[in-house]
């Protein structure tokens, strides 16, 4: 019990020397000679191997030492700061946190795809040890080919014409007369169902079971000579109480990627998210799995490892899932969020008050101020919330081949805990747009009079009993006419009665709603505005837009200062009947 007590202190500590390495990293691009920059890489990484050594997580201590002995050479002006190593010392510290945080959270084995990682990483550091040694390091890439052709059904006897169908009914289906098992039933009548795997990862626990709730999801293999049109059709009449993904023969890996990477923020095993997704049936994981328990203890292979050995499934699909795996560990196994550093003087006050309040008399003022400090002890500045994007903007410019630097105005601003981390998605969305459409490419820029390099703002401040938070960029603005002629070639408007302007660019918070021509992996599916409106409201919040064409888009969320105790006071009239 002590142990894990020191792992879960040693898992917080480490995610802020993290975040204090990913700065210094991304400082240094600016700045290649700042000697207090690089002492900052140097301690984080020394103090993560000491503190790692001390609880026994020797693949931590092993890794870790690699880049320190990198970064001492650096100290030593040994090496000279250049854009490959820092891009290699940015991959190494993410390898680092997924070692610290599997570590910390898990016993089982360390995943292949960390494995496989680790000793690429510690081959592209090799050289940077050898004395008097400077070397262009090779990319170690991460990315995956998805490309390649997935079956969603493996038996050939069916030649190509089964389908894959991911059903996933919403609580409320029964309450509105839908029964979920005739859609089934008529699915039956139209072709042939090979397998179908009942999901109940939503089921609650039995002493609150709704009966007239819905938690079940389906995964079905359909043999059919129907189109996509003509299987949707089957669905009509439950398509708004549903959430159903139809996935045609002969997919590509990138479509079961996606499907894994849309999955619900439930703990898995691999092989649960593999069955889940449909890469694979119930049958082929447990045949998988009794071939990993016959296997001798000393060799035995993961069970995504014997799944591709097998035929069964496609590497980069496994990698995704393992990937997923790793993503649902850390939102529900890390503590980052249940620990707050709260000032000193903060503390000071609420016991002092506490003290006044055990000797008065009259205590509801001290009562109240109580409530106030402890509200503002959920208080927390959004500079760090902020510091996470340096990275995003790093990252993502240069897949894009842009110059972009992002300014972080305002993050002493205070905001509410729950707000902070409801944040981060939608200003992922917002600063990911801003990247992809929003700054030109360098040559663009020039033409148009512009610097080389692109500038995207994120600040902070308060007005009017609120917080307001802009992001805003120099670059193309929003086009409104292009905006218009999408929406009325997809029938979202009246082409006859034309917007103001500002109406128009409000079209881009509608579900499904995209200008891009090519769907990337950055943009082009329409999702991602319309979930950064509706996360807004959640919070009482909304969303504005200023956009200046050729020159700038601005974006103000408004947001409540806190999501505080509102007084009030509740009026019965007459009886309950």
């Amino acid at each position: 019990m002590e142990l894990e007590s020191l792992k879960k202190t040693f898992l917080v500590e480490t995610n802020e020397l993290m975040v204090e390495m990913e700065s210094a990293l991304l400082a240094l691009e600016g700045n290649s000679d700042n000697e207090d920059t690089i002492n900052v890489l140097f301690r984080s990484a020394h103090t993560i191997k000491g503190s790692a050594g001390l609880i026994g997580l020797d693949r931590v201590v092993h890794f870790t030492h690699k880049v320190e002995s990198v970064l001492e050479r650096l100290r030593q002006h040994e090496l000279e700061t250049s854009e490959g190593l820092i891009t290699l010392m940015l991959k190494c510290k993410d390898h680092m946190a997924d070692l610290v945080q599997f570590s910390c959270t898990s016993d089982e084995k360390l995943p292949d795809n960390i494995i496989i990682e680790g000793d690429e990483l510690h081959d592209a550091l090799a050289p940077y040890l050898i004395p008097g040694h400077t070397p262009t390091p090779a990319a170690v890439t991460t990315a995956l080919p998805q490309d390649c052709v997935v079956d969603s059904y493996r038996d050939t006897s069916f030649g190509s014409k089964c389908w894959h169908i991911s059903l996933r009914f919403g609580r409320d289906v029964l309450r509105d007369g839908m029964d979920p098992l005739s859609s089934i039933s008529y699915l039956r009548r139209c072709g042939e169902i090979i397998y179908l795997t009942t999901l109940y990862d939503c089921l609650p626990d039995i002493g609150e079971i709704d009966p007239e709730s819905c938690y079940l999801g389906f995964e079905i293999a359909f043999c059919s000579d129907f189109t996509k049109q003509e299987i949707e059709d089957i669905f009509e009449f439950v398509k708004e109480s549903c959430d159903i993904k139809i996935i045609p023969p002969h997919s590509t890996a990138a479509t079961y990627i996606s499907l894994i990477d849309d999955m619900s923020e439930d703990r898995w095993r691999i092989g649960d998210i593999l069955v889940k997704s449909g890469a694979i049936t119930q049958r082929e994981l447990d045949v998988a799995l009794r071939k990993q328990r016959s296997e001798p203890e000393t060799e035995k292979h993961s069970i995504g490892e014997i799944l591709v050995n097998e035929g069964v499934v496609q590497r980069e699909v496994v990698e995704a899932a393992v990937d997923k795996q790793s993503k649902l560990r850390k939102m529900s196994s890390s503590d980052e969020g249940k620990t707050i550093r709260v000032d000193a003087s903060r503390v000071d006050s609420l016991i002092n008050l506490v003290g006044e309040l055990v000797i008065a008399h009259g205590g509801s003022t001290l009562v109240a101020e109580i409530r106030d400090i402890a509200m503002r002890m959920r208080m927390l500045p959004i500079a760090d919330t902020f510091s996470r994007f340096q990275r995003l903007v790093h990252d993502t410019s240069k897949d894009l081949g842009k110059s972009i630097e992002l300014v972080i105005k305002g993050g002493e601003t205070e905001l509410d805990r729950g707000m902070i981390e409801k944040l981060t998605d939608p200003l992922t969305h917002i600063i990911r747009n801003c990247v992809d459409h929003g700054i030109e490419p360098p040559q663009e820029r020039i033409d148009a009079g512009k610097p080389s390099k692109g500038t995207i703002t994120l600040d902070a401040y308060h007005d009017a009993g609120s917080i307001v938070i802009a992001i805003s960029d120099d670059g193309r603005g929003l086009n409104a006419e292009r905006i218009w002629q999408k929406a009325v070639k997809v029938g979202m408007v009246d082409p006859d009665k034309r917007l103001p302007d500002m109406d128009i660019y409000k079209l881009i918070f509608e579900p499904g709603f995209s200008t891009a021509e090519t769907v990337t992996s950055l943009s082009g599916r329409g999702v991602g505005m319309d979930v950064v409106k509706r996360n807004i409201e959640t919070m009482r919040g909304f969303v504005q837009i200023d956009a200046v064409p050729g020159k700038s888009t601005t974006m103000l969320i408004h947001l409540p200062l806190t999501l505080s105790i509102i007084d009030g006071f509740m009026v019965g009239i007459g009886e309950a009947f």
